[in-house]
C-alpha cells in the first residue's frame, strides 16, 4: 500500500496503519514517487478529497482501477 501524507507525523501514522511506503506530496512530484513504486499503475485509490485529488488519482490508476471515495473535504 502507497499512502500519500502531507508530514512526516501523518507518514508516521500510514505505516502503523499499514502503508509500506509513504510519499508527501507537498515535496518533489507525488505522480512520478507513485509510478516509480507502481510503474503500471495502482489498482485501487481510497480518497477522502475528491476534489483536491482527482487530478493525482487519474494519473497514477491503471486501465479499469478502482477510485473509491469514502468522505470529502472541502470542495466541490
Amino acid at each position: 500500500m502507497i499512502s500519500t501524507v502531507s508530514s512526516d507525523e501523518k507518514a508516521t501514522l500510514a505505516k502503523a496503519a499499514g502503508a509500506q511506503h509513504t510519499i508527501n506530496y507537498r515535496e518533489g512530484d507525488p505522480v512520478t514517487a507513485i509510478r516509480d513504486l507502481a510503474p503500471g499503475g495502482v489498482d485501487i485509490v481510497v480518497g477522502v478529497a475528491p476534489a483536491q485529488n482527482l487530478r493525482l488519482d487519474l494519473q497514477v490508476i491503471r486501465p479499469r482501477a478502482t477510485i473509491a471515495i469514502y468522505a470529502r473535504e472541502g470542495g466541490s
